[in-house]
């Protein structure tokens, strides 16, 4: 029983057909999935959570390599994609991020629901390669080397922000308290005087217990930015570094880079995002500098520097 493999060759479907969206919570990675999800034949997903749980057990050797990245493929496309492709499971509620109507028409919803009736109806044109995978997730930095590992051919996209206003968007949201932490995180966890996130190293888990809210998210913007750093040194052409500043004052341009890196073209949902971009009021974020411990400080800013924030 130590050789079971899955029965469907799911590293054929996803090679060269992932796209993964990531970034800071706080930093536009919805407004972009929606705009790179509402792409030609491209099926999205909103924070798919197996994402966090999976892959990390790869990453930290708590599983297996291979029966992680068969499982992560397996389940993705049975439980998510299939049933996107299918029209079942799809979420009608406009206010949502993940809302169907932010990447498809309901008139290509209803197609599918005739053209994809049994399961070997959708692995046809899978085989054929009409059909592009993305998920956008936030806080994902840590995993990318797995997930290339995982998805071969994988393309990531992630979008940068001034840290000060990362920080001050997320305490408005009381992200990072000691409660949100034991309670409210979706995460993989180190337990230390609180519950910590499992990317944090071992060395600074005295320190972030005791920080106030706004030196934890320095910390997480300055070490998660690092990470996207050093995976893009590695050069392999896969990734994309978005700013979140430039998103919002020229959708436009942003909505070709996307385009250009992925090889994919806009639909008439592309562009109402755009528009809706151009009218969006941007919100006024107080300077919060003052409020990161100065052991953090130093760190934080030289980070700032480094993606000329300041």
């Amino acid at each position: 029983m130590k050789n079971l493999n899955l029965s469907v060759d799911y590293d054929r479907f996803f090679k060269n057909r992932m796209i993964i969206i990531s970034g800071l919570s706080r930093s536009g990675t919805s407004i972009l999935s929606k705009i790179v999800g509402s792409f030609k034949n491209v099926l999205t997903l909103h924070e798919p959570l197996i994402l966090r749980y999976l892959p990390t057990l790869a990453q930290t050797n708590l599983m297996n390599f291979k029966l992680g990245s068969h499982l992560l493929k397996g389940i993705l496309f049975e439980d998510y994609y299939l049933q996107i492709l299918q029209g079942r499971r799809v979420n009608f509620r406009p206010s949502d991020n993940s809302y169907f109507g932010n990447y498809e028409r309901l008139t290509d919803v209803r197609r599918r629901w005739v053209k994809y009736r049994r399961r070997s109806d959708v692995l046809k044109d899978l085989n054929e390669g009409q059909y592009t995978f993305a998920l956008k997730i936030s806080e994902l930095q840590s995993l990318y080397p797995v997930l290339k590992r995982i998805f071969k051919g994988v393309k990531f996209i992630e979008i940068i922000r001034n840290g000060e206003e990362v920080i001050s968007s997320s305490l408005k949201r009381d992200w990072y308290t000691d409660e949100y932490l034991n309670r409210r995180m979706n995460e993989w966890t180190q337990f230390y005087k609180v519950k910590i996130p499992w990317y944090v190293q071992k060395k600074d888990l005295e320190k972030f217990s005791e920080w106030n809210s706004a030196t934890r998210i320095a910390y997480i913007w300055r070490t998660l930015s690092e990470k996207g750093f050093q995976y893009e040194k590695k050069g392999d052409g896969r990734y994309l570094r978005l700013r979140y500043e430039k998103l919002t004052a020229n959708p436009e341009k942003t909505t070709e880079l996307c385009e250009d890196f992925l090889d994919l073209s806009r639909t008439a949902i592309t562009a109402k995002h755009i528009k809706d971009i151009k009218h969006y009021s941007l919100t006024e974020h107080k300077k919060v500098m003052c409020d990161i411990e100065k052991s953090e400080r130093f760190r934080f800013e030289k980070m700032m520097r480094s993606l000329n924030y300041s």
